[in-house]
């Protein structure tokens, strides 16, 4: 597949999301997205990517402090 806008716009919706910690999403998934981008490219394969979340949740049914963004949002735990 090469890239195109319209491929790049069909991505950038809010349920393509999974919000990140910015010590994961700095390094960690950026070395993932380039080592399957890579792969397909070597292999001329197109992928389907599914990431599903999960979160430590404290007695109160929340997650802890620091994996609440100040807009509200949860930021999961785990990823897979």
């Amino acid at each position: 597949m090469s890239y195109n806008r319209k491929a790049r716009d069909g991505t950038y919706v809010d349920s393509n999301i999974a919000p990140q910690l910015g010590k994961m999403n700095s390094v960690p998934w950026m070395n993932f997205e380039i080592m399957i981008s890579s792969y397909s490219v070597v292999k001329n394969v197109d992928l389907f990517a599914v990431v599903g979340v999960a979160y430590d949740l404290g007695n109160d049914g929340k997650p802890a402090e620091d994996h609440i963004h100040s807009t509200g949002t949860w930021i999961p735990s785990y990823y897979w």
